[in-house]
Formats: structure tokens, sequence, C-alpha cells
């Protein structure tokens, strides 16, 4: 029974880990989308 606690805790914090990798890889897809355009505008 401890055991399938210890799992059940283990796959939380990874689902939880998951979601938080998520967030973090839409954030630096956005930013990279701003620089794209700061390039473009000092180009011009």
């Amino acid at each position: 029974m401890r055991a399938f606690v210890e799992v059940q805790k283990i796959l939380l914090r990874q689902s939880d880990l998951k979601e938080q990798l998520t967030e973090l890889k839409e954030k630096l897809n956005g930013h990279d989308a701003q620089l794209d355009q700061i390039y473009d505008a000092l180009e011009n």
C-alpha cells in the first residue's frame, strides 16, 4: 500500500512538472516572436 502511495505522489509531481514545462515552452515561443519583431524593426 505504501508503495502505491509513493508511486501516486511521483506521478502527480511528474504531471505538475510537465504542465510547468509546457507553460515555459509557450512563453519562450512568445518571446521568440517578439525578438523577431524587434530585429525586423532594427533592420529597418
